[in-house]
């Protein structure tokens, strides 16, 4: 990604900061990170060489996941296998995030309870691709609601499952019927389930996305408008079906593809994908005896068919992708909700299919099949987004989530949040797998790197090559009560001189060679204190050695003594006694 302050509106104060000029030698093959900003929202790196060797890397996202299998081949029995079809094979289809885990539904209707292990997830420093003894997560319970399912057009459908922070309870939803139970039973790890019919759920041809938020439900019905229904104790309430006419617009026929709900502290924004009429925004209240008011902020955003799908987390940044003809687009609107002002602040084309958009504070992911790309958000109206690709990669994807901050009572809020925020993690599920991703926002960076082709253009005098300059630009945006001040952003500069050298070795290799040479110097030093030692150690014993030998010498009579200390027994014949025998 390559922003670009192009036409600053007069608004917008830009805060020019310079930074002392950075000196830089490089070797042909060396690899070399000339300068970094982490918290930098867009930079540029202006050139004044023809033979530049130092790039941009824009911002990026770092990945780390675990995942494991879930879905094993010893899970069917050989009737599952005969009796096969593309819904009875077990296959996960969704998920949702629930306290401290997630529960997970199969094309089968088999769900799955997983609650996550903390200390695996916070405590690790890099996952692992595949399983190892330690999951980040562990199956806590399995249901098969197969054999409970009131219609043949359930058992032939895909199934969405919906979970309620309020009450506790999930939610399993078909076009024609639906079912509720709670999640405190899976939880408890009892024996059986109860699982409820909801007797007030309105039988439709087609059904979309269903929503919830704070005990009301929300389910796109196609051409019909969107049902609302509302949770009570262990059933739902039918509330009113959403059309046009609800929100006093046009009469027209109204097909929501996608939609999301963002939570103020005041009221609730509903945004809405129409295939036909494009995205509009409707804000509305709740009273206290259930009923809902709804008061439009946007009939239209940029009119445009064929929408795919649409999300936003801070209810100002709006991504919102569309399929016309054989390409795809990805539209990031800035709202001004209270001002009722938009525009469009970036917009990119791909050839590559788009299935669903998850946005977060500073990004979006757009779902493709197996390669998603990463969109940053931008909140300045006078700033064009020149995109570059930022992909990751998640083979067989189906559906993934984002940590919800708005879970009080889940425990990971209460773990060690140095490294990370509470929502740089994000899980999903593939066809038989469950995973974990940890994520990480990297900041620009200028990197240089030289070959061989380049270095032999040089001309080498007393070892010193070729100068390249580069002014190096990125600009920081600041937030004022959580939300990113859009009259301000500071603007720095700083000036990078790259000098092509050559010695025998890199810079780093010369820290190498000098730790090594320090290391031996040691080496050398310790052996000569401990020669030295020895030598003293030697010259004493033979001074006491001397001493005790001039000692023996002194003393009549005394034993000799050989050079080694020993005492030599001598005897001495009697001479009186030899003259006698001769």
């Amino acid at each position: 990604m390559l922003l670009l302050l192009v036409s600053l509106a007069h608004s917008i104060y830009v805060d020019d900061q310079y930074l002392p000029e950075a000196k830089i030698n490089i070797h042909s093959g060396e690899k070399l990170l000339a300068a970094f900003a982490p918290f930098a929202i867009d930079a540029q790196l202006i050139s004044y060489s023809e033979d530049g060797y130092c790039h941009i890397r824009p911002r990026h996202v770092q990945t780390s996941t675990q995942q494991f299998q879930i879905i094993q081949s010893k899970d069917f029995s050989d009737v599952d296998i005969e009796g096969d079809t593309p819904l009875n094979f077990r296959q996960f289809t969704g998920l949702a995030h629930i306290r401290d885990g997630l529960i997970a539904i199969t094309s089968d209707l088999v769900i799955y309870m997983l609650k996550f292990n903390y200390n695996k997830i916070t405590n690790s420093k890099d996952f692992l691709t595949y399983g190892n003894g330690q999951e980040f997560a562990s199956i806590v319970w399995k249901a098969d609601l197969q054999r409970i399912a009131p219609s043949v057009q359930s058992k032939n459908e895909i199934p969405q499952i919906v979970f309620s922070e309020l009450t506790n309870t999930a939610i399993v939803v078909f076009s024609d019927n639906a079912q509720i139970f709670s999640v405190s039973q899976m939880e408890q790890n009892s024996k059986v389930m109860d699982v409820y019919q909801i007797t007030g759920w309105i039988m439709r041809k087609e059904r979309g996305l269903t929503k919830e938020i704070d005990g009301f439900i929300f389910s796109s019905v196609g051409t019909q408008g969107i049902d609302v229904y509302q949770i009570i104790d262990i059933d739902l309430r039918y509330k009113e079906t959403l059309k046009y006419q609800t929100f006093n617009l046009p009469e027209g026929n109204m097909n929501i593809i996608d939609f999301t709900i963002v939570k103020t502290t005041s009221k609730y924004f509903l945004y809405l994908l129409d295939t036909e009429r494009g995205a509009l925004v409707v804000s509305f209240t709740i009273d206290q005896s259930g009923l809902l008011h709804f008061n439009v902020v946007y009939d239209k955003l940029d009119v445009r068919s064929g929408g795919i799908a649409l999300d936003t987390k801070n209810g100002a940044n709006l991504f919102v992708t569309y399929q016309q003809f054989n390409n795809y687009h990805i539209v990031e609107y800035l709202l001004d909700v209270e001002k009722k002002d938009w525009w469009i602040i970036n917009e990119i084309q791909q050839i590559n299919k788009i299935y669903d958009v998850d946005a977060t504070d500073e990004f979006a992911i757009v779902q493709g099949l197996n390669s998603h790309r990463i969109v940053f958000s931008n909140s300045y109206k006078s700033m064009v987004n020149f995109e570059l690709r930022n992909m990751i990669s998640f083979p067989g994807l189906r559906d993934f989530e984002f940590f919800q901050a708005t879970y009080e009572k889940d425990k990971l809020q209460k773990t060690d949040q140095s490294e990370f925020q509470y929502d740089d993690f994000f899980f999903g599920i593939t066809s038989q797998n469950a995973f974990i991703t940890r994520f990480r926002v990297v900041g620009p960076s200028v990197s240089c790197y030289s070959d061989n082709s380049k270095f032999s253009k040089f001309i080498i005098v007393n070892n010193t090559g070729k100068f390249n300059k580069y002014q190096f630009i990125y600009n920081i945006s600041r937030t004022v009560n959580g939300q990113v001040d859009r009259n301000y952003i500071q603007r720095t500069h700083q000036n990078i001189t790259v000098e092509m050298v050559r010695t025998f070795l890199f810079e780093d290799q010369l820290m190498t060679v000098e730790m090594i040479g320090l290391i031996l110097l040691m080496v050398v030093i310790s052996s000569l204190s401990v020669i030295c030692y020895w030598w003293k150690q030697f010259q004493r014993e033979q001074q006491a050695l001397s001493l005790e030998m001039n000692k023996y010498k002194k003393t009549p009579n005394a034993p000799s003594i050989d050079m080694t200390g020993n005492i030599i027994n001598q005897i001495q014949f009697d001479q009186s006694m030899d003259q006698k025998q001769q």
